[in-house]
């Protein structure tokens, strides 16, 4: 059913792109334009068996996103809905990744996302593209563990690899985080509960995945080949450079 997706995607996209052009698009618009992109992008990754329509897919994600918020009430932002921002980590388009993390929210909307949510992508958007100091960093986690009140959270412990560049500790975080995704969407297929769409391809692709071995790459971590949902061959090929207006000629 891969081609019948793509098919899809396409048709939603055409129907989206004046809106979310002309800034008339909601942010849940936004991002219903960006998945489709990011359905086609790994779509096609399964079915060809090479990166680069993934990697110009994911980028065409971001940039849609990042058009979005160049305009967007900041009251409105909800900086936890980060998919476009993962996107364009994933296929190391940083330059859009840095442009939407200065536009993002920095702070919690708390009419909109729970705050631990909030605080992990806040953290790798202080770590990675706004140059926050080691007391400012460990100040946002020191607020995700209060915030958890005892609880446990894959995603902090990731965090706190990266800002201590541990690698040993990264690979078991990040291998917990996607055998949990794994596990969460096997349960869905049983409960019927998942769109068959989405089961075939983000359910058996983690573009967030992707994307913090990236960063981790970026911070001098060494990580292993093949990770549960990150197939190797999507972290190979990254195009040297992006139409960063492609997403709307697609």
């Amino acid at each position: 059913m891969l081609p019948i997706i793509i098919e899809n995607a396409e048709f939603e996209l055409d129907v989206l792109l004046s809106t979310v052009v002309d800034g008339r698009a909601s942010h849940h618009e936004v991002l219903v334009f960006c998945h489709d992109f990011r359905l086609r992008g790994i779509c096609s990754l399964f079915l060809d068996g090479v990166p680069e329509q993934l990697h110009n897919d994911l980028q065409r994600s971001g940039r849609a996103f990042l058009h979005f918020l160049r305009s967007a009430d900041e009251a409105k932002k909800i900086t936890s809905k980060a998919e476009p921002f993962f996107d364009a980590i994933a296929c190391k388009d940083l330059d859009g990744a840095a442009e939407i993390a200065h536009l993002s929210r920095h702070t919690w909307n708390k009419e909109e996302e729970y705050e631990d949510d909030f605080l992990y992508v806040h953290f790798l958007i202080m770590l990675f593209f706004l140059k926050a100091t080691d007391d400012e960093l460990r100040s946002i986690l020191k607020r995700y563990v209060e915030v958890l009140e005892g609880g446990e959270d894959i995603r902090l412990d990731i965090c706190s690899a990266l800002l201590e560049k541990n690698e040993e500790q990264f690979d078991a975080a990040l291998s917990a985080l996607l055998a949990e995704r794994q596990n969460r969407v096997r349960e869905r297929v049983l409960k019927d509960t998942i769109l068959e769409e989405e089961a075939v391809t983000v359910g058996r692709f983690s573009i967030e995945g992707l994307a913090l071995l990236n960063l981790a790459e970026i911070r001098g971590l060494a990580t292993g080949e093949e990770y549960p949902l990150v197939p190797s061959v999507a972290r190979r090929g990254f195009p040297k450079k992006f139409d960063a207006e492609a997403w709307k000629q697609f």
